[in-house]
């Protein structure tokens, strides 16, 4: 439970928070006084929390981060062949732009 006055944490069974009892007691009201409380403050959203990843034996790591560095690597291979197929065929055309320009 919160404070009522604050909003502070409590222990289960208290009202008010030791600071707030403290400055109440020094302005005490007669019983059957209303008092008009501040607004209490919304609680702030709780955090959503982290998937925890279950522990993984060190050959399943191993394992796994072989098979990223495979997929990587397969990856770089095929940009490098695609570079190399479009880096040709503009040399091709450049070659044959030049060849159809009179001079």
């Amino acid at each position: 439970m919160n404070c009522l006055k604050c909003g502070r944490k409590l222990e289960d069974g208290q009202v008010f928070c030791p600071t707030c009892l403290e400055n109440m007691n020094a302005y005490p009201v007669k019983p059957g006084t209303p008092i008009q409380l501040p607004p209490q403050q919304p609680a702030p959203p709780a955090k959503p929390k982290r998937k925890k990843q279950k522990e993984r034996k060190p050959e399943e790591e191993i394992r796994r981060l072989r098979s990223s560095i495979r997929l990587l690597i397969l990856i770089l291979i095929v940009s490098l062949l695609a570079f190399s197929l479009v880096c040709i065929l503009l040399l091709a055309l450049l070659e044959q732009r030049e060849l159809s320009v009179p001079l």
